[in-house]
């Protein structure tokens, strides 16, 4: 995937496959890439609990409390979870529906490193 990538963008839209797992992951190796990261349907996991895996967190809990205790996946490297620790900062989350099982969640993601 490294080799797709030909320079920084100014905004990445992740619309996959909607998994904590896929989420973390792509936004993990993609951040450093971008000034701004958008992730939408972080409510998938809630409403389908397919969409979680076993022992996973999911990415909307993460990022509610991003601010508190910092990126948190097992599916970063120590590289990764460094620069996100550094650089992100939660510009929004967008959340419909009810807070505990949101109809819709979406979240923006400013890289600080971008800006500087």
């Amino acid at each position: 995937m490294k080799n797709n990538i030909v320079n920084s963008y100014d905004i990445i839209l992740d619309d996959g496959a909607h998994t904590a797992k896929s989420i973390q992951i792509s936004f993990s190796f993609l951040f450093p890439y971008t000034k701004m990261y958008v992730i939408e349907d972080l409510h998938a996991p809630w409403i389908k609990k397919r969409y979680l895996g076993k022992n996973d967190f999911n990415t909307l809990d993460v990022l509610k409390n991003f601010h508190v205790h910092g990126w948190k996946s097992k599916h970063s490297t120590v590289e990764e979870v460094e620069y996100i620790n550094k650089n992100a900062e939660i510009v929004e989350i967008f959340i419909r529906g009810e807070e505990n099982r949101p109809s819709s969640a979406t979240c923006i993601i400013k890289n600080k490193s971008s800006y500087s």
